[in-house]
């Protein structure tokens, strides 16, 4: 596995590792497990995004994602 740039993020709803540099100022995780729709919103989710920021905002919202990466296969049963 490895981290791609946030820009080349899948845009079909696929579920995708990100990594967000700032999320650990609010608590939250700084990788997670995301969809991925790509789109003009694609580096913030709003259950991150503290009450009274902006999510379109990454100083402010604190979610911007700035890599992804796919998740890797489950292991064999």
């Amino acid at each position: 596995m490895e981290w791609q740039p946030i820009e080349t993020i899948p845009t079909d709803g696929r579920r995708v590792l990100v990594y967000r540099p700032l999320a650990e100022k609010t608590g939250d995780r700084q990788i997670e497990i995301k969809r991925a729709y790509g789109g003009k919103n694609m580096n913030c989710w709003k259950e991150t995004v503290p009450d009274g920021a902006t999510p379109t905002n990454p100083t402010d919202g604190l979610c911007y994602a700035t890599h992804w990466a796919p998740l890797p296969s489950p292991p064999a049963a």
